[in-house]
């Protein structure tokens, strides 16, 4: 991960700076379901929303986390799934269908 300079981040300090995380995966014809995390205040509150195409009932679930919590779960994202190896953007035009996500 970079600072707004542009300089090479050395630990994984910017890591527990993060406010929020959200996840959305889908298609055309499912729906997207998605997931957030938001840091506000003293805790973060955890919303899973399931696709509204999905037949039934559709409701979000909440959960309340501790500060803690977030930290170790923040920590785990970023260390787990190496966001900050990332690209800002991943773009094939060749691709016109499939699942997507962000």
């Amino acid at each position: 991960m970079q600072t707004e300079s542009g300089e090479v981040m050395r630990n994984n300090a910017h890591i527990l700076t993060a406010v929020s995380f959200h996840f959305s995966c889908g298609g055309f014809f499912g729906g997207y379901g998605n997931v957030t995390v938001k840091k506000e205040g003293n805790h973060a509150v955890l919303t899973v929303s399931p696709s509204m195409l999905r037949e039934g009932k559709v409701e979000d679930t909440t959960k309340e986390l501790t500060i803690a919590e977030w930290n170790d779960f923040i920590s785990d994202v970023f260390s787990k799934y190496h966001i900050d190896d990332w690209n800002e953007e991943y773009i094939n035009h060749d691709i016109l269908d499939g699942t997507q996500w962000s």
